[in-house]
């Protein structure tokens, strides 16, 4: 069904033909406020109701002052003000003060506490409303201006056509109020998918909240609409679109996405299976000018499109036509143009005034036709003789971690930096000097709790300013602002105090991870997740984390390094037992017994097959959680880097050495091409399996369809792998067969059991991942004991996330657990080694079960011990490496942002006072 019908649907005056345009498609659903669904025709009863309620006063037209919110009255409200032919001024809630004093509406609209409520303050209108007027608009960036858009119903008709077909909406597709209905953007949403027969969820929550999330996915959105600022909600939130099995586009307007950020959110929907639309537009063209082609924010993520039906564009410079890939300013005609500005009531009985709109943007048209967006010119200033584009600067020092607004005074760059704890004011007016070639005594910097943002999400440069002329401004009070400056105003304060304690506790975090990750520059926005920390690393990380913060919070793994340091120090708890995870104590427990088992002090079997089950069980907190295909492939294989590295290179020496190993040992498959009967080379079984068990779910991972259906619903495709390799196990392999049994194809389910264990979330999936296993449990050995202690093991890892521990113990286990990889794999050739020897006193050891254990234990954990210097040694020496190369600023996040801006200018020299060409 095409937008276009909404000109058919009635004869009429333009506001009739435009609301019967958007009621007029019978059963189906129109609009979803909680758990309230009604359908078109329930809509168009309340349409007519409003209607009458606005021509209570009588025919004339009126000027109306309407608050909008996302719920089905105001919507019926706004569409039947429409209808009854007034001037509606749709402004946010809450922002109409100014507008009252000014324009002096004939009547109001808003929701009040006992509901959506339309009062008439005066019979007849005072106002000369023009005919061709229908609504009102603030601009995007300017809710405080007196100045409105003017706009008329044939706009709206016109444009509401064009976005239609541009994103090919269908009757089939479910929208939400991501943006508010005051804001152009998030109006058109609404009107675009009622014109076609679409429905829309109707809510105020923010893409962080997860009842949003449940709310979309019980309705079956289809379409997300997004700000830039949306995207970094997105990241905070760790959500995804693909999150969603209906999604099929998410749309981007409000301000020039960072290319970088485009393709990352592009690629991943690809990998996902919906697509993101790139979009330019401004109030005065009624909502969108451009749009993108599908699958086009991949190839060309710096470019909106091309313009929609309806609409012309041209780029001019210097009183001329701009040439192709030349720069002009972007200049808009057609039948979404405004009729033109109003700044007072007088202006209120204006046609149209503006047929070719100067939008004030500057782009480039490539030779295909799609605009590419450089700017306002507004963001060039001139500072010192030196021309600056602050677009490009906000987004560069984004890029490198520091989130800014810069505005330009009359000789000096203005920064309003969000604030973190360990931010230093006058390193970071020094770092932002050094990308804009400024000295920087040309730069002011100020600190904000969090920069100042419009209804619609964009950065409010109006309020940003008012800061450093000092004005009085409501988002950002000067009481949060720190002066200029040492880089806080009172270092002996409560506050100062509290962020000298977070600054030491980020710089401690960040060594953690740099030292247990081997990651020389861990970033504050950085996770232990996006670090690609697997299950070898997670013990040493948890256990020095909760000797620096106390008791670490729950999914610590998903926070940030900042979230981490920033959150209060909390008490460890009192008394003899400590909260310790449950994979630490398993890990811990399983390989004591492996060892104790090899060493012949007790015969208790099964300490590696339950060693597998945590391995899955971390592959799924860890690894499989990778938001991309990518990420996920250079998870898994760091991850498996650290186990191979070492194995192949003790087996290495191990042969040279004792002659102990064969070329399949090498290559981790002896599984296929070792000897049928058990020995030596088989005893690296657990790392074989563990290996190839991996790579092969990588591989199914990697399928893109597979891939969407993991980020959707992950326990689905745990499950399968578990039904799966459960029928492997039941079908074809002999399991009498001592080689096939410890095979990655036999134990793929014990595997499998663990990845779906960390998915469970509610009581029924704990409940059905017990089962699976218990039934894959049953004649899997011959020997009873050895399939209780599987089971015990197995059901704890299922059901308990940490165990009580004796407080003396948690260090043992936490080394312990850390070693396993290094005591598994070397501890055969200890015992080989005391065994054949006649000096004293290993062969007096040799001859001693409890001594050869014990060997065995402490040789790994020595290993581990070296491995842990090595690595801390080689994150020193890079860090020193990196310091003589430039000059490091004291704290840490601002020695981090100088480093990589420093980099980032001498990579690109020319661009550190930039302009388009």
């Amino acid at each position: 069904m095409s937008a276009g019908m909404i000109e058919d649907a009635s004869t009429g005056a333009p506001a009739e033909r435009f609301v019967s345009g958007l009621t007029r498609h019978g059963h189906r659903p129109a609009l979803r406020e909680g758990n309230r669904t009604i359908t078109y025709d329930a809509m168009t009863q309340l349409v007519d109701r409003a209607t009458e309620q606005w021509t209570a006063m009588g025919p004339s037209r009126r000027l109306v002052h309407f608050e909008p919110v996302a719920t089905i009255d105001a919507v019926a409200s706004w569409l039947g003000a429409a209808r009854a032919g007034h001037v509606v001024a749709l402004i946010p809630p809450g922002r109409g003060a100014g507008f009252r004093q000014r324009y002096d509406p004939d009547s109001i609209a808003g929701r009040t506490r006992s509901g959506w409520q339309v009062e008439h303050l005066r019979r007849r209108s005072r106002h000369e409303l023009h005919p061709d007027l229908g609504l009102l608009m603030t601009t995007s960036g300017s809710t405080s201006s007196p100045r409105l858009v003017r706009l008329s119903f044939d706009n709206l008709m016109a444009n509401t056509e064009g976005i239609v077909d541009a994103l090919g909406i269908r009757a089939e597709d479910v929208a939400v109020t991501t943006l508010p209905l005051s804001y152009c953007y998030g109006l058109s949403v609404l009107h675009t998918h009622l014109a076609v027969g679409a429905s829309v969820v109707l809510t105020a929550r923010s893409v962080t909240d997860s009842v949003l999330w449940q709310q979309m996915s019980r309705a079956g959105v289809t379409t997300l609409s997004a700000v830039p600022h949306t995207f970094d909600l997105l990241t905070a939130a760790g959500r995804s679109p693909g999150q969603l099995l209906a999604m099929r586009q998410v749309t981007q307007a409000g301000g020039r996405l960072d290319p970088a950020v485009a393709r990352e959110w592009g690629t991943r929907g690809h990998e996902e299976g919906w697509d993101l639309r790139l979009m330019y537009g401004q109030t005065e063209a009624t909502a969108r000018i451009s749009v993108s082609a599908p699958h086009e924010a991949v190839r060309h993520p710096d470019r909106v499109g091309r313009p929609i039906a309806h609409t012309q564009v041209e780029l001019r410079t210097e009183g001329r036509v701009a040439l192709p890939g030349e720069v002009g300013e972007i200049h808009v005609s057609g039948r979404g143009v405004m009729l033109g500005h109003a700044l007072s009531k007088a202006d209120l009985a204006l046609g149209a005034a503006v047929s070719d709109l100067a939008t004030g943007d500057l782009a480039r048209r490539h030779p295909d036709g799609t605009l590419e967006i450089l700017g306002r010119g507004s963001d060039f200033v001139k500072i010192a003789g030196l021309r600056i584009d602050l677009a490009w600067l906000e987004s560069s020092l984004a890029r490198r971690g520091v989130t800014a607004l810069v505005t330009a005074g009359t000789h000096d760059l203005h920064a309003l930096v969000e604030d973190r704890p360990t931010i230093d004011v006058g390193e970071t007016r020094r770092a932002i000097a050094e990308v804009a070639g400024l000295p920087p005594h040309r730069i002011r910097v100020l600190l904000a709790p969090a920069l100042p943002r419009t209804d619609s999400g964009k950065p409010d440069r109006v309020t940003a300013r008012a800061l450093f002329d000092g004005s009085p401004s409501p988002p950002v009070h000067h009481a949060d602002v720190a002066s200029e400056g040492s880089g806080r105003a009172d270092r002996h304060s409560p506050r100062s105090r509290a962020d000298a304690s977070a600054s030491r506790r980020l710089k401690a975090v960040t060594e953690i991870y740099a030292s247990c990750l081997g990651v020389a520059d861990v970033r504050p926005d950085a996770s232990f997740v996006a670090l690609h920390g697997d299950s070898l690393s997670y013990v040493e990380v948890s256990v020095r984390l909760e000797q620096v913060l106390g008791q670490v919070p729950k999914d610590w793994q998903r926070l940030s390094v900042s979230e981490l340091a920033s959150g209060r120090r909390t008490r460890r708890a009192s008394g003899r037992f400590a909260q310790v995870d449950t994979t630490i104590v398993l890990r811990a427990v399983a390989i004591v017994l492996i060892v104790l088992e090899h060493a012949d002090v007790i015969k208790i079997l099964g300490g590696a097959h339950i060693l597998l089950a945590v391995a899955g069980f971390n592959f799924g907190r860890f690894l499989a959680a990778q938001p991309s295909r990518r990420e996920r492939a250079t998870a898994v294989f760091h991850s498996l880097a650290r186990l191979v590295i070492p194995t192949v290179a003790w087996v290495t020496l191990a042969t040279v050495v004792m002659d102990r190993y064969a070329w399949p040992n090498f290559v981790l498959l002896n599984w296929v091409f070792g000897p049928d009967v058990w020995g030596i080379r088989s005893s690296l079984w657990f790392i074989e399996a563990l290996f190839w068990i991996t790579l092969a779910v990588l591989g199914l991972l990697s399928i893109p369809a597979v891939h969407r259906l993991c980020t959707r619903s992950p326990m689905r495709i745990s499950l399968a792998v578990v039904i799966v390799a459960l029928a492997l196990r039941w079908g074809p392999l002999d399991l009498t067969d001592p080689t096939v049994h410890e095979s990655a194809p036999a134990v793929l389910w014990l595997f499998a059991i663990g990845w779906a264990a960390a998915l469970v979330r509610r009581r029924w999936e704990r409940l059905l991942v017990a089962g699976l296993f218990l039934a894959g449990m049953v004649g899997y050995f011959a020997d009873r004991h050895r399939e209780l202690v599987i089971i015990a093991g197995v059901l704890v890892l299922v059901s308990l996330p940490a165990l009580a521990l004796p407080r003396r113990l948690v260090a043992p286990a936490s080394a312990l657990a850390g070693a396993s990889l290094y005591i598994y794999i070397t501890h055969f050739e200890v015992f080989a080694f005391l065994e054949s020897s006649a000096v004293t006193p290993w062969s007096e050891l040799g001859d001693s079960a409890w001594g050869r254990a014990a060997a065995g234990l402490t040789f790994g954990l020595a290993l581990w011990g070296v491995r842990r210097q090595i690595t801390r040694a080689r994150i020193g020496a890079v860090r020193r490496h990196l310091n003589g190369h430039w000059p490091v600023p004291s704290s840490p996040s601002a020695r981090r942002a100088a480093a990589s801006l420093a980099q980032m200018d001498r990579d690109r020299p020319d661009e550190r006072v930039r302009s388009p060409r």
